[in-house]
């Protein structure tokens, strides 16, 4: 806010002090959302590798079909 005032050849004083603060907590939710996506992506991301790995170990015998198919359904949130 303090930018688009100065860039419009505005004053520092003459910044609505409650209008800034409005504006600079909605900017803050919107961060916290960008950061929690990102978690969530970063789940998904991590999800998969640990799929292909468990399939890496069933395809290398170190896994029964068994085995994989119980932790892919713990990985997967299953029962």
């Amino acid at each position: 806010m303090a930018k688009a005032e100065f860039e419009a050849g505005g004053e520092l004083s003459k910044i609505d002090p409650a209008k800034a603060k409005r504006e600079y907590d909605k900017a803050f939710e919107s961060g916290k959302d960008i950061v929690e996506k990102l978690k969530n992506d970063k789940s998904e991301d991590d999800t998969i590798s640990k799929l292909e790995r468990l399939g890496e170990l069933r395809a290398k015998g170190v896994l029964t079909e068994a085995e994989f198919q119980a932790q892919k359904t713990k990985l997967l949130g299953g029962d």
